[in-house]
């Protein structure tokens, strides 16, 4: 009985110091909508998407973020969970790619200076034509994603000259395009995992737990007594 009670006791202590700590998830979202046709496929980026205002502590208010607020520098590099840019659009008529450029600067100035001599795009994919279609970048996993109509998306190729990291001490981005097609929509989303700053509640197993630790010490301290 000694031997029951003592291991009641340590398998108590043990859950109640091994409770997990979970992270608070944060989510930012920004998106573009509309009808534009983009006409050219030389390799060159046709279209600017408008400012995408990125995660920013400094720049953007709390009540954007229904979750909390945070500083994407801060969460990119050990807690980012997903970073996608998802394009939307119908009636390809071209047998070339769409293309996709990145740029930081209102002017373009940093895609004209940092890629148009020996980077060019960082991504592209021939689709299918007058369809509609899906292409999403994944930032994280440097992927491209593709789908036709209502198809499961797949991956189709890599990423090129962009991480994660290449957005950190940013507050803004633009994205670049070419080809034919009609553009419909862009949607900019981001999760990060944000380390609790508060102890965990324990769970009621873990509570249990402990309790019968405590009734097992004193049942053992009464049988020693």
């Amino acid at each position: 009985m000694k031997s029951f009670i003592q291991i009641i006791c340590l398998c108590g202590l043990l859950a109640g110091f091994s409770t997990p700590v979970f992270a608070d998830t944060l989510t930012f979202n920004d998106s573009w909508s509309g009808s534009e046709y983009i006409d050219v496929a030389n390799g060159q980026p046709k279209w600017w998407s408008p400012k995408f205002d990125f995660p920013d502590a400094d720049t953007k208010p709390t009540s954007t973020y229904p979750q909390g607020i945070f500083e994407y520098d801060e969460y990119y590099l050990d807690n980012l969970v997903s970073f996608t840019i998802t394009v939307k659009g119908h009636n390809d008529n071209d047998s070339q790619s769409i293309d996709f450029f990145l740029d930081f600067n209102g002017d373009h100035t940093y895609w004209f200076n940092s890629y148009q001599s020996d980077k060019g795009k960082i991504g592209g994919h021939n689709v299918a034509n007058s369809v509609p279609f899906t292409l999403v970048l994944d930032i994280k996993n440097q992927d491209l994603l593709y789908a036709k109509n209502s198809d499961p998306l797949v991956d189709v190729g890599n990423l090129e000259y962009v991480t994660a990291a290449s957005f950190a001490g940013r507050d803004a981005f633009y994205l670049g395009i070419g080809c034919h097609f009609y553009l419909d929509n862009i949607y900019v989303d981001v999760t990060v995992n944000k380390p609790s700053e508060l102890p965990p509640v324990p769970e009621p197993a873990t509570i249990f737990l402990i309790g019968s630790c405590l009734i097992g010490l004193a049942a053992w301290r009464l049988k020693k007594n």
